[in-house]
């Protein structure tokens, strides 16, 4: 709405603004819906996901990287079933030296009782013993001191930290998602989980914004939009790219779940396994399945909210 030549800041010139924008835009502007104030809530809480996630990401590069200086092999002991249990065990087991100080009766005790502090009735035993027998054999680059017993609780203290706020976020997303119609609808489509259902709510929002499935397809960014000047006409294009990067992102994970689980030969599966089939890169052939991810979506829960009698376009 900058049209004048001088860049005055005002009230006057502000207030000048919003009514030319209005007066302008009246006609586009979206009313307000009673599940609103849910989207939005979630579209927040996704945010803030992503951003722990991101630092989760680079604490575990760090952990790994320090693992390796002080506890050789000892990350490839974790998974995601005893990742905190092996991270409470690290901050005070954290060098080879201090597991062989130990009888291996006693250590496997010690260890049991702090998984069955955390929760885990039988985990703990085996993951004493994988610990024990490793640090009968293993030699770390790094001495046993206080700089490494600091930098080893920091680093696992930090890691935890990260791992149950992700945690907390997506457990309250989760009971947000749940107020809205369309969680039962996408719950059931193979590939979305807990996690996965309520981020892909919270960056598609409100359905009945969009006029056709090819709008929602537009807003992820995922249409190969027409390129033409005089003569010629593209006719292999790319992507566009415009639109939200973060329903791309959980779109391309969920994708990524559909193709790696096996025992599942659901309609999206085999749709990805045909276009890789046909020569298209695996990049390539997950985009075309989460641009039928996303025709499914919406014709699912179109056709929930009319048989609640709630579809009503804006």
């Amino acid at each position: 709405m900058d049209r004048g030549l001088r860049k005055a800041k005002s009230d006057k010139k502000d207030s000048y603004k919003l009514a030319e924008y209005a007066c302008d835009n009246w006609f586009k502007l979206n009313k307000v819906r009673e599940n609103d104030e849910i989207y939005n809530e979630l579209r927040f809480l996704s945010r803030q996901y992503l951003a722990t996630i991101s630092v989760q990401v680079k604490q575990k590069v760090n952990f790994s990287n320090l693992c390796d200086l002080l506890f050789p092999g000892y990350y490839q002991l974790l998974d995601d079933n005893n990742f905190i249990l092996g991270l409470e065990i690290f901050k005070k087991y954290f060098h080879p030296e201090i597991v062989k100080k130990k009888k291996e009766n006693q250590f496997i005790t010690e260890i049991d009782k702090i998984a069955k502090k955390l929760g885990h009735k039988g985990a703990g035993i085996t993951l004493a013993n994988k610990i024990y027998t490793l640090a009968q054999n293993t030699i770390p680059p790094r001495p046993n001191n206080q700089y490494s017993q600091l930098s080893a609780s920091s680093c696992a203290d930090a890691l935890i930290i990260t791992i149950k706020t992700s945690n907390t976020i997506i457990t309250e997303m989760d009971k947000l998602a749940r107020e809205l119609p369309e969680y039962e609808v996408i719950n059931e489509i193979p590939g979305c989980g807990k996690k996965l259902t309520a981020r892909v709510i919270a960056e598609i929002g409100d359905v009945r914004r969009f006029k056709n499935a090819g709008s929602i397809i537009a807003y992820a960014g995922l249409d190969a939009p027409p390129y033409q000047s005089g003569q010629f006409e593209a006719t292999n294009r790319h992507i566009s790219k415009r639109g939200n990067k973060y329903l791309r992102k959980t779109g391309y994970e969920i994708m990524k779940t559909i193709k790696s689980n096996v025992n599942n030969e659901n309609e999206l599966r085999l749709y990805i396994i045909k276009k890789e089939s046909e020569g298209k890169l695996k990049k390539v052939a997950k985009i075309a399945g989460l641009n039928k991810f996303l025709r499914i979506y919406y014709g699912k829960v179109k056709k929930k909210y009319k048989e609640l009698n709630i579809w009503k376009t804006c």
